[in-house]
């Protein structure tokens, strides 16, 4: 059941992050802040957070893999927004989408904690 759920859940993250390379592609290449490199790599790395999600077995370990997953996509929201706010391009539809992967991954850690086996972690 988890490794089915962790696979959709996934297969959604990676087209967001494709679809957020992809924006990040709109960028000037000339941009100051280097917003497009720091918007691609916090993309990337919640991918690795999300597989540590499903593959720990101890509470703490889930809730820190949660943790560090939002913290990622809250980067990525914000770097969005940036990019908005510098007129790069219209980045609502893609906040939205981080948004709703934040709250599936929040809705799936609680699940994944409630059928823990583990109570001592």
């Amino acid at each position: 059941m988890e490794e089915k759920k962790y696979k959709e859940l996934d297969q959604k993250l990676q087209t967001l992050v494709s679809d957020i390379v992809k924006y990040s592609d709109l960028i000037p290449r000339e941009d100051l802040y280097g917003l497009s490199q720091k918007m691609r790599t916090s993309a990337k790395l919640v991918s690795p957070c999300l597989k540590s999600l499903y593959q720990k077995s101890k509470k703490i370990d889930r809730i820190r893999s949660v943790i560090e997953t939002n913290a990622y996509l809250e980067e990525c929201k914000n770097y969005l927004s940036l990019s908005k706010t510098l007129r790069y391009g219209n980045s609502d539809s893609l906040v939205q989408r981080v948004d709703k992967m934040s709250e599936q991954v929040y809705f799936d850690a609680q699940i994944l904690n409630k059928n823990s086996i583990n109570l001592h972690g």
